[in-house]
C-alpha cells in the first residue's frame, strides 16, 4: 500500500510541476499548526502588508479552525496538511507552485525542477541527537541557524549543508523584545510580583513519529506533580507573590499529565494558549525566570540574560 501511495505522489508531483512557479506565492508549514518560526515570520509579513502583494498558503491540520481565527487575512488561504506519503492534489499543487517555501518541521518544497526557494527555518538548536531524522540537506535552498556552533550541530544532524546554512537568528526570538497585547492582557488578570515559566519537554507524545530519544514513564510524565506537592508549592508561591505557569510541550500526550490549576500555579496546553492568543515567546519575554530541561528554549532565553534552571 505504501508503495502505491509513493507512486501516486510522484505522479501528482510531475503533473503539478507542469504548472509554472507562481512568483507571488509563499507557503508556510509548522507541524500542522500556526506556530514557531513560521508563525513569527508570517506575522512580520502581515505587518509589512506583503499579503497584499503575495498569495500566502498555510498548511494546517484543521482548516476550519484557522479560517475563523485571527490568522485569517487578505490573500491568505489554509490547506489541509496531510501525513507524509498521503498527499492530495491540492496539497501537492501548492507545494509545487509556490516560489517561496518556509517550514519548521516537514520538508514541503516538492518541485524537483529549479526555481523554488526552500527555507528550513528549523524549530530550535538540536541539543538532542536527531542525526538521521531529516531529509537530504541539499533539498533545502537555505537552512537557518543562530550561531557558528548551532550551525555545526544542525549540519551534524543533516550530515552536511554547511554552505547553505545561514546564521540569521530565529524570527521567533524577536518576540523576546516586544510587547504582545493579548499576552499582557492575560497576565494582568493575576496578581504577582514575579513570573516563572516552566516548560517541560514531552515524554509520551501525540505526534506521528518513531523517535525514541526520550524516556517513558508508566503513569505520570512529570512525576513530581503530585497533588500534595503542588499544594505545598502553591502555598509557598503565594507567600512569595510568585506566579508559576507550566506550559506543556505541544507534542505532550496530555493523558499522561494531570492538569489542575491553583491560585499561583497555572497549567496550560498548546490549545489553551492558542485559544487565548498567548504567544509562547511573548510569555517568555514577560517572565522573570524559566525552568526547562533539554529544550532549545533555554538557549533562546539566554538572550534575555535572566535566570534559568535546567
Amino acid at each position: 500500500m505504501s508503495r502505491i501511495k509513493d507512486i501516486i505522489k510522484k505522479i501528482l508531483i510531475v503533473i503539478c510541476s507542469l504548472f509554472p512557479i507562481d512568483k507571488k506565492m509563499i507557503i508556510f508549514e509548522s507541524c500542522g499548526e500556526i506556530k514557531d518560526n513560521s508563525k513569527s515570520l508570517y506575522e512580520e509579513l502581515l505587518k509589512l502588508k506583503l499579503n497584499e502583494k503575495y498569495k500566502i498558503v498555510w498548511l494546517v491540520n484543521d482548516v476550519k479552525k484557522y479560517k475563523n481565527s485571527k490568522y485569517a487575512n487578505k490573500n491568505v488561504i489554509f490547506v489541509k496538511k496531510l501525513p507524509q506519503n498521503n498527499k492530495n492534489l491540492k496539497f501537492v499543487y501548492y507545494c509545487c507552485r509556490a516560489k517561496y517555501c518556509f517550514y519548521t518541521h516537514c520538508f514541503i518544497g516538492l518541485r524537483r525542477t529549479k526555481g523554488q526557494i526552500k527555507v528550513f527555518l528549523t524549530h530550535g538548536v538540536p541539543i538532542k541527537d536527531s542525526t538521521g531524522l531529516f531529509w537530504e540537506p541539499y533539498k533545502n535552498t537555505y537552512i537557518i541557524s543562530t550561531s557558528e556552533y548551532a550551525r555545526f550541530l544542525r549540519c551534524k544532524t543533516f550530515g552536511g549543508g554547511e554552505d547553505i546554512t545561514e546564521i540569521l537568528g530565529f524570527p521567533r526570538n524577536d518576540k523576546l523584545f516586544e510587547k504582545d497585547f493579548d499576552t499582557v492582557k492575560f497576565l494582568n488578570k493575576y496578581k504577582y510580583n514575579k513570573l516563572i515559566l516552566w516548560l517541560p519537554t514531552f515524554k509520551h507524545n501525540n505526534l506521528e513519529t518513531n523517535r525514541n530519544d526520550f524516556a517513558l514513564e508508566t503513569q505520570n510524565d512529570i512525576s513530581i506533580m503530585s497533588e500534595e506537592f503542588l499544594k505545598d508549592l502553591n502555598k509557598k508561591l503565594k507567600e512569595l507573590s510568585i506566579l508559576l505557569i507550566i506550559k506543556f510541550h505541544p507534542g505532550q500526550n496530555i493523558n499522561y499529565v494531570k492538569i489542575q490549576n491553583y491560585s499561583n500555579i497555572l497549567m496550560m496546553t498548546n490549545n489553551e494558549m492558542e485559544s487565548k492568543n498567548i504567544d509562547l515567546y511573548s510569555l517568555m519575554a514577560e517572565s522573570n525566570a524559566i525552568i526547562t530541561d533539554y529544550s532549545s528554549v533555554y538557549i533562546d532565553y539566554l538572550l534575555l540574560d535572566r535566570p534559568i534552571r535546567i
